[in-house]
């Protein structure tokens, strides 16, 4: 690619053979190379449509440290997951759209630094996925003309922003200019002070009782108080029992994070079974990495979370 030998680079990139007989590419974006820092890509040619001419669409996982292959297998990919295996989705966001999926930051799913170089701030992230986003209009320039749209969920409020923002700043001045059409944020986490009142929040659903509910405000004040003098670490950790040690003890072990409806069925997740077997490593261009946690990555963000 750095040749400028897109279509040899094209090739190479091909998932071959075809999963669910779905067409796509991916493989590696070196962002920093004096860190050794790549981000994996898997792209989503439109089915239906001629995809050369279609959108563009960025999907990105949250966390921060959530891999968005979540989001290929659960959400709006080509694929669904089944308890019996996977099965094609007919409703996916690439049967009229490109979809590229990049597992991001650095230390997320695929994603990888050689030297620990975790970002630290959004604007370390909004570099590194601008380098990719360059590199991927590089490899597929016939994009360049195309729409371009930055969508994601959850922590992703933070990811997409930071985007966009560099997109603005380097687009006037680069010799890869990218279309950027507009921005999606589903139920992002972009205001902390105010969206992490859980406690009235689960107490007025009926998933936790008056005990449940004095716990969450004391700990929701002990957290205003962090963000009011700044104490940022202090801040993201008290936001993280929020759905962590507290969810466990006072929300019923039924319900998930993402469906607070009892009795609904839990997400078998085979697929990341499915995404670590050889073969699928393989066709994916992966090799021997290892499908990393985001434990790095959020430890990184951790003073920037609740910003």
């Amino acid at each position: 690619l750095e040749k400028g030998d897109y279509k040899k680079a094209q090739l190479l990139s091909k998932v071959e053979p075809d999963i669910g007989n779905v067409t796509s590419y991916s493989g590696f974006f070196t962002v920093n190379k004096e860190c050794g820092s790549n981000l994996f890509f898997w792209f989503f040619p439109a089915q239906k449509k001629n995809w050369r001419d279609a959108p563009l669409i960025l999907w990105l996982q949250g966390g921060p440290g959530a891999s968005s292959m979540y989001g290929i297998f659960e959400e709006i990919g080509p694929f669904s997951s089944y308890e019996e295996g996977l099965k094609k989705r007919n409703s996916s966001w690439n049967i009229d759209n490109n979809l590229l999926i990049i597992d991001q930051p650095v230390g997320v799913g695929f994603s990888f630094t050689e030297k620990d170089c975790y970002p630290q701030n959004e604007t370390d992230v909004g570099e590194d996925l601008y380098k990719a986003v360059v590199q991927f209009h590089e490899l597929f320039p016939n994009f360049q003309k195309n729409k371009f749209f930055i969508s994601g969920e959850s922590y992703a409020g933070h990811y997409i922003p930071a985007l966009g923002h560099t997109i603005h700043k380097y687009n006037p001045s680069a010799s890869v200019k990218i279309n950027l059409a507009a921005m999606a944020i589903g139920n992002g986490f972009s205001d902390a002070k105010t969206q992490l009142d859980y406690g009235n929040y689960l107490y007025y659903l009926g998933l936790i009782d008056d005990a449940g509910k004095k716990e969450y405000m004391r700990l929701y004040n002990d957290f205003l108080v962090a963000v009011e003098d700044e104490i940022w670490i202090e801040a993201s950790n008290i936001q993280r029992a929020f759905i962590g040690y507290l969810y466990e003890e006072y929300v019923s072990h039924e319900v998930s994070l993402y469906n607070y409806l009892p009795g609904e069925p839990k997400e078998p997740q085979n697929w990341i079974q499915f995404l670590l077997s050889s073969e699928t490593l393989k066709a994916l261009h992966i090799g021997n990495l290892s499908y990393q946690s985001g434990f790095n990555t959020y430890n990184g963000l951790l003073y920037d979370i609740v910003q």
